[in-house]
């Protein structure tokens, strides 16, 4: 039985989505700690400076999804200049990214 190779290129491109979303989440979180947990970052905004890591990563997870698939809900928003930077940067690679994934879905089909 042989694989299609168009659906190869779909599942590396989805493993290489979610190890992006997982980095790019780590980063989000990261730069708010390097302030030291500053009262203007999300975290202490929004009251998840006491909560356990695992909570503070899906948190962040759950930020990076709704921003690259453009929902973005609002209810975690940039404040400091460091997070609106990465916000955009984000942004940016979402559109990149549905770029890339219409093209690859069109030449499966």
């Amino acid at each position: 039985m042989q694989i299609n190779p168009g659906y190869i290129r779909l599942f590396k491109l989805g493993f290489g989505l979610i190890f992006c979303v997982h980095f790019y989440s780590c980063i989000w979180f990261y730069a708010a700690k390097i302030t030291n947990f500053h009262r203007d970052t999300w975290v202490v905004r929004y009251g998840y400076v006491d909560s356990d890591s695992f909570d503070q990563y899906i948190i962040s997870f759950y930020w990076c999804v709704q921003t690259l698939t453009t929902v973005g809900f609002g209810d975690i928003c940039s404040y400091t200049g460091t997070e609106f930077i990465l916000t955009m940067i984000w942004m940016l690679m979402g559109v990149i990214f549905y770029a890339y994934l219409v093209s690859n879905i069109t030449n499966v089909m």
